[in-house]
Formats: C-alpha cells, structure tokens, sequence
C-alpha cells in the first residue's frame, strides 16, 4: 500500500509540461496574397470533399484555408498543383520564435545545400522573419527543425 507522503512525493516529482505541450496549435493553414490562387484552392477542396475554413489568424484580416492534419498530403498536392501550373515550386515557410532559432535554421539549410529566402515583415508592429524554402525531402527539413529546437531551445525564465 501506498503512504500519502509518498504519493505526495511521487507527484511533485512529476517533469514539468513542456511549453510546446502547452501552446494549442492551429490546424494546417495556408495564405495566398493571390486572389485567384486563393479561390483556385477552395474550389479544389470542395472538388475533392475535404473540409476547410476559412479564418483569420493574423490581426491583419487576412483569410487563411484552414483544413485538419489527416488530409495534409492531399492539399499538399492540390497546392502543389496550383503553384505548378504556372511553372512554380512549391515553396514552404517557417518562423522560429527566436532570431537565434531562425538563423541557426538558415545555417542548417545552407549546409543542407537547400536555398532559401528570408522574408521580413512587421506584423501588428512586431518584427517577424520568415524563412522560405523549397525541398521535396519533407523527413530531412522536419530532422533540421527538431535540431533546431532540441540545440537553440528556448529559455523561459520562472
């Protein structure tokens, strides 16, 4: 039988959640500052019968198509098809939380031998960098990013 001092014990010794358990995030989102882009994939989504919203997560007002995770290699590809209709890649894009986070990203890429753009905005005047990138080795850019926050993680002071 279990003492309640134990048992005390046994929750306090319990590991802290971790932040990135804590923060909700949203479900996979894309905005096209294309009009026609934008309507080209509603349009496909509705075609092929997966849900969507559309909703605004930026203070901006601009629409982003929201869809859940199980049916991202689908929009993956519809995406991809309405960027290679006009002779495009697919770009992808990420932001760190930290300026030491997207570097180090950068860095990995270059490395990596994949090209990329950085891309600097101020958002309800908050500085932002993102990072675009095209690589079709999704395994390989999801390894980088794990590195990146396993070796520049963020510190929270408590």
């Amino acid at each position: 039988m279990v003492s309640l001092l134990s048992m005390v014990f046994i929750i306090s010794c319990k590991k802290p959640p971790s932040i990135y358990n804590e923060i909700k995030q949203p479900n996979p989102n894309i905005h096209f500052s294309d009009v026609e882009r934008q309507t080209k994939l509603v349009n496909l989504l509705k075609q092929n019968n997966i849900p969507y919203t559309v909703e605004q997560f930026d203070k901006d007002g601009n629409d982003y198509i929201a869809w859940e995770s199980q049916y991202s290699k689908m929009v993956r590809t519809l995406i991809k098809d309405i960027y290679e209709e006009n002779g495009e890649q697919l770009p992808s894009n990420i932001s760190f939380i930290t300026e030491e986070q997207n570097k180090y990203f950068i860095s990995l890429l270059e490395e990596n031998g994949i090209s990329c753009k950085v891309v600097k905005k101020t958002i309800n005047g908050k500085k932002e960098t993102n990072i675009e990138y095209v690589s079709e080795d999704e395994d390989k850019i999801r390894s980088l990013k794990i590195k990146v926050l396993k070796e520049k993680p963020i510190n929270i002071p408590r």
